[in-house]
């Protein structure tokens, strides 16, 4: 019975690691990628999407990336993911001068 129990204890510890991203997955995140929500000075700025370039309008739960001295925003939370495991990949491609509207995918 104890050994049952602790097998099953174990199961839930690697699967809550593999939920939550440290189940040796081969995305690395760049440390110099910070990663936080929108400012209020930010509100309602018109923006691009760093992954997809889509036109956004900056809400109060947007995810922002500070990298390299600049701001980068997302349409969508799981694209800043993607831009902070390889933003080199991204940062040529955004439309310069922002975005226009709020459209989303």
């Amino acid at each position: 019975m104890k050994k049952n129990l602790w097998l099953s204890g174990m199961v839930v510890i690697f699967i809550s690691l593999v939920i939550a991203g440290c189940g040796g997955s081969s995305e690395t995140r760049n440390d110099k990628v910070k990663l936080r929500i929108s400012s209020a000075e930010e509100l309602g700025k018109n923006e691009n999407c760093a992954v997809c370039s889509m036109a956004l309008v900056v809400k109060d739960d947007s995810i922002v990336a500070d990298y390299e001295g600049k701001t980068y925003y997302f349409c969508r939370n799981n694209e800043s993911n993607d831009f902070s495991n390889n933003p080199g990949r991204y940062i040529n491609k955004i439309p310069k001068g922002g975005g226009t509207g709020g459209g989303h995918h």
